[in-house]
């Protein structure tokens, strides 16, 4: 279905949802461009406004929010927001399993995000460390990460 033919339609929740299967499923298949500081320097790359960040939200799957990651080590300033969300499974090693995948998924991409496993979930954050910020390659793996969690063994 077309962006077009779901945008005609009229506004209802199940229209929504598709709509944002759809996106999320176009998101999935675009590539992660390099990020790093030479990157920046070269390519001109910048991270999203708070407006654009908070808009682009609405590509994803329901359940992202715009969330402080924690810091892995002691800082003195907070972090900037991150795409966060959290997915439920059955157990710890259902829940293991999908953050492997996760890991790989990022590995593959040289984007890798804050992973927190807990026994029965699993707690994502994207965000563009050599940025400070969200960027397009961060919107890009949030809706890899949902595609990958769509057939996690477990799934709650």
């Amino acid at each position: 279905m077309s962006v077009s033919a779901l945008r005609a339609r009229p506004s209802s929740i199940p229209v929504r949802a598709a709509f944002c299967r759809y996106m999320s499923t176009h998101l999935a298949d675009a590539h992660c461009v390099p990020c790093s500081k030479k990157a920046i320097r070269e390519l001109g790359l910048q991270r999203l406004s708070e407006a654009d960040a908070t808009a682009k939200l609405s590509e994803l799957e329901p359940g992202w929010a715009l969330r402080p990651q924690p810091p892995a080590h002691a800082t003195a300033s907070p972090l900037p927001p991150a795409l966060h969300k959290v997915y439920r499974f059955r157990n710890f090693a259902t829940a293991a399993a999908f953050t492997q995948a996760v890991g790989e998924a990022a590995d593959a991409q040289g984007h890798h995000p804050a992973l927190l496993l807990e026994w029965g979930s699993v707690a994502v954050w994207w965000w563009s460390h050599a940025l400070e910020g969200l960027h397009e390659n961060d919107y890009i793996m949030a809706a890899r990460t949902d595609r990958l969690a769509s057939t996690a063994d477990g799934r709650r």
